[in-house]
């Protein structure tokens, strides 16, 4: 990621202004392209906004056209969940006590909101 920044000449190690609050709506993702990546944007369970790769990790379909469901992301394809921190936390056709496969992972985006809009920390890891 770090890489692709300085390819694009965006700053890093900083918050960027992604959209405002209000265009986040509870139960409804919403696809935007912001510094070079295509994310998919929805509100969790606590209305915490939330942001990974517009791309799910099994088949490549775009996150942003499936549901947001118990304040996950939900594949359009097969039904697969993830959190907000890009866990799959649901495979539908392995029941719902299977584990959850680590490697269907996504890159999640750690984001705050304030002053009514929603920030995205560009750079290198930070605690939360």
């Amino acid at each position: 990621m770090v890489a692709r920044a300085a390819a694009m000449k965006v700053p890093i190690d900083c918050w960027y202004v992604i959209l405002e609050g209000r265009e986040l709506r509870r139960g409804k993702p919403r696809v935007a392209r912001r510094l070079g990546l295509d994310l998919v944007l929805w509100r969790d369970a606590g209305g915490a906004p939330r942001a990974v790769l517009d791309r799910c990790p099994h088949r490549g379909a775009s996150l942003g056209h499936g549901k947001v469901r118990d304040g996950q992301i939900e594949c359009p394809f097969h039904g697969f969940r993830f959190d907000g921190e890009g866990a799959c936390v649901r495979v539908p056709c392995n029941g719902p006590d299977a584990q959850r496969p680590k490697h269907l992972a996504t890159r999640a985006f750690v984001l705050r909101e304030e002053h009514g809009l929603v920030w995205l920390w560009w750079g290198r890891e930070r605690e939360q």
